[in-house]
């Protein structure tokens, strides 16, 4: 009895001993906070000021709380007058024309909106794009150009391979597809970036961008998986223009290929140091700070580079528990879309067979018919609230 009380103790002496350690370590972290008080949206706006391009880390693109800080972003004057144009990951170069006329027509009725933004989610991605994001963006966009004048609307230019379902066969897919999931798509899509660029630096010398790539696209450098070279879409913009860009990570988390959370950042310190400081909108520049000095966990394979390597700052917008995943369009499978999606969908399967030798099982009809937007928690939040709380409790 005796015996089992000293390990009890001893364990319990380990614990307190372990406990007090994290605590000590999150410290400088809680402290470096306390000096911050520039918001998100005002910190993104300030790197204009020395910038002509500012890249923003998407996270996960069903992550939906993300594009209210994008919106308040785009409507400030200050990116209305010195910005006004966007380009992202999501969605081909096919659909900038049509884009174009939708972002900039004021006559349009609220029902002839609906049914045009959800055109453009139809051949946003692959046989349609099934996460909200993009036809939310499309939308509230749409309605801060209605309030702007004509030469002040702001312009979007989705960057991604051109896309068209029209006149498609197996094979047309399958090159499409093996595009798609190589190293090149990463070039392609900064080619398209600095093309569009270029052409309107012509018109107005020192025209500025914000560019919205997801996860490894927002870089600065190239990253390696053994000895693949995985290159990336920010990285060629950092090098055509020298000094002129900056890249910014926003708070999120790991996931798996299935988009499943799997792990906090930094095993949950930084999540918790903003908790314990009572933050949850603050953004600044990762050179000579605690966090900038901390190892680059964000790419799983191995890297010797730290987090101001890789971006140039970092905004943290909503803890993880605030996240929203939004998945289903409302209507979008209505007007004899669901016939052209089952077309899609068997063309798909097939020129998967022929780009990889693989057999893709069909989409879960249940997620696809959804006829309703919605909004969830990340999958696997406790794991999540584990690894932050360790470092609190």
């Amino acid at each position: 009895m005796k015996k089992t009380i000293i390990i009890l103790l001893t364990l319990l002496g380990l614990g307190l001993q372990a406990n007090s350690q994290a605590k000590k370590e999150l410290e400088p972290y809680i402290e470096f906070i306390k000096t911050q008080n520039t918001s998100a949206k005002d910190y993104v706006l300030s790197l204009f000021k020395e910038h002509d391009i500012v890249v923003l880390c998407e996270r996960d693109h069903r992550e939906l709380t993300q594009y209210n800080l994008y919106l308040d972003i785009i409507k400030d004057p200050y990116f209305v007058n010195n910005v006004g144009t966007i380009f992202t990951e999501v969605g081909g170069t096919d659909l900038n024309p049509e884009l174009s006329k939708f972002l900039n027509n004021d006559n349009l009725t609220e029902k002839e909106i609906e049914s045009q933004a959800l055109d453009f989610q139809r051949d946003c991605l692959y046989h349609f794009w099934n996460k909200y994001n993009f036809y939310y963006f499309i939308t509230h966009l749409h309605n801060i150009n209605k309030n702007l004048p004509s030469g002040k609307k702001v312009q979007m230019y989705p960057s991604n391979l051109s896309q068209k379902f029209e006149n498609a066969t197996p094979d047309i897919i399958k090159d499409y597809l093996s595009l798609m999931f190589s190293t090149k798509r990463d070039s392609i899509m900064a080619d398209n970036i600095i093309t569009e660029l270029e052409k309107m630096k012509q018109q107005t010398p020192g025209k500025k961008a914000l560019v919205i790539m997801n996860y490894r696209h927002a870089y600065n450098q190239d990253m390696y998986v053994n000895n693949l070279k995985i290159v990336n879409t920010a990285r060629f913009l950092f090098e055509k223009y020298p000094g002129k860009v900056a890249n910014v990570y926003i708070n999120t988390y790991l996931y798996n290929e299935r988009g499943n959370l799997f792990n906090v950042l930094q095993d949950g310190k930084w999540d918790a140091a903003f908790k314990a400081s009572n933050v949850e909108n603050v953004g600044f520049n990762l050179n000579n700070t605690v966090f900038g000095n901390d190892n680059f966990d964000y790419w799983t394979a191995q890297n010797n580079f730290t987090y101001k390597d890789i971006f140039t700052g970092f905004v943290f917008y909503m803890p993880i528990d605030k996240f929203k995943m939004a998945m289903g369009i409302p209507h979008i499978m209505e007007n004899g879309f669901y016939d052209e999606y089952r077309k899609r969908e068997a063309l798909l399967i097939d020129a998967f067979k022929k780009a990889f030798n693989v057999d893709r099982a069909p989409e879960d009809e249940k997620k696809i018919m959804r006829n309703n937007q919605l909004e969830i928690n990340p999958d696997n939040l406790d794991v999540a609230n584990t690894n932050i709380n360790k470092w609190l409790n």
